[in-house]
């Protein structure tokens, strides 16, 4: 995790102490893993108490474990999800992110593109912040995303196998 992205968490953390920023990886697994990573939360001015840390599970607990604990995805600069992006829209989970420059910054841009969720999408790390605080704050909105996303990500073209084949066949 680069400080430019902990900034951003720690600042979207900070305008509401009852957030809490889960932060899930078989990384931290490791107890000097959970420290090492709470210690720059810190240095960067975060409050130790709003940051939670998950190891790994088996995959269907994995999945069971994002839809119950999270509300919002928040994507992390500048690497960005893929897979994680897609389980995360499949269950009705918005993804916030900021590309980048490389192809593997642009992973969760492109497939936020393809179901038409462009609101979250940020421009800059500023607004990726707003984005998300503006986003916590809005109840209604977050129900709305848990009720459809997943049909848009299952009419997208991502979802599109028949659609893809024949394009790729006329090539």
């Amino acid at each position: 995790l680069s400080d430019e992205c902990l900034r951003a968490w720690v600042s979207i953390l900070s305008a509401d102490p009852k957030n809490r920023l889960l932060i899930k990886d078989k990384w931290f697994d490791d107890p000097f893993s959970r420290r090492s990573a709470e210690q720059r939360w810190i240095s960067l001015g975060g409050d130790p108490q709003q940051l939670r840390f998950a190891g790994a599970t088996p995959h269907r607990q994995h999945l069971e474990y994002i839809q119950q604990e999270i509300d919002i995805l928040l994507d992390p600069i500048p690497y960005s999800g893929g897979l994680s992006t897609l389980e995360a829209i499949f269950l009705g989970i918005p993804v916030i992110t900021r590309p980048g420059e490389l192809l593997c910054h642009r992973h969760s841009t492109a497939h936020l593109s393809c179901i038409g969720a462009h609101e979250l999408i940020a421009d800059s790390s500023a607004q990726y912040v707003e984005i998300a605080i503006d986003l916590s704050r809005d109840k209604r909105q977050l129900t709305d995303y848990r009720k459809s996303l997943t049909d848009k990500l299952l009419r997208s073209p991502l979802l599109d196998h028949e659609g893809f084949t024949a394009e790729f066949q006329k090539k």
